[in-house]
C-alpha cells in the first residue's frame, strides 16, 4: 500500500509515497532497524508513530538515513518498555512534506 506524501503548507499530494515498513512490527522494549521503502523520502528529517492519530511517546529514533535516491529510509527504533500493545502508523517527515496518518497497510506497524 502506498501513502500520499501531502505537503504540510498546501495540503496538496507530491510524488512521495512510503510503500513498505520492514520489519511491520516488534515487541515493546525492543531496539530494532526499520527499513521505509518508497519514493520521494529524499531529506526525511523523521520518523513518526502514531496511536490513535497522536504521536506515541514510546517510540524514538535514531540514526536516520535516506538513501540518494530518496527510495529507502533506514532508522534505528527503540520502544519503550510500557508500550502498549497494538497498531501504530508510520509516518515519514520531510521538510516539504508529510505522509498520510491514515493506516493503509503498508504503514501500519504493530507492538506485540
Amino acid at each position: 500500500m502506498a501513502i500520499a506524501v501531502r505537503s504540510a503548507s498546501t495540503g496538496t499530494s507530491s510524488s512521495g509515497a512510503v510503500s513498505v515498513t520492514k520489519p511491520s512490527g516488534t515487541a515493546s522494549g525492543e531496539t530494532i532497524p526499520l527499513t521505509i521503502t518508497g519514493r520521494g523520502l529524499g531529506a526525511a528529517t523523521s520518523v513518526l508513530f502514531l496511536k490513535n492519530n497522536v504521536v506515541d511517546p514510546a517510540f524514538s529514533i535514531e540514526d536516520l538515513l535516506v538513501s540518494a535516491d530518496g527510495t529507502t529510509a533506514t532508522a534505528r527504533v527503540r520502544v519503550a518498555p510500557h508500550a502498549s500493545s497494538g497498531p501504530r502508523v508510520v509516518q515519514i517527515v520531510t521538510p516539504d512534506a508529510v505522509s498520510t496518518p491514515a493506516g493503509t497497510g503498508g504503514n501500519v506497524f504493530s507492538i506485540q
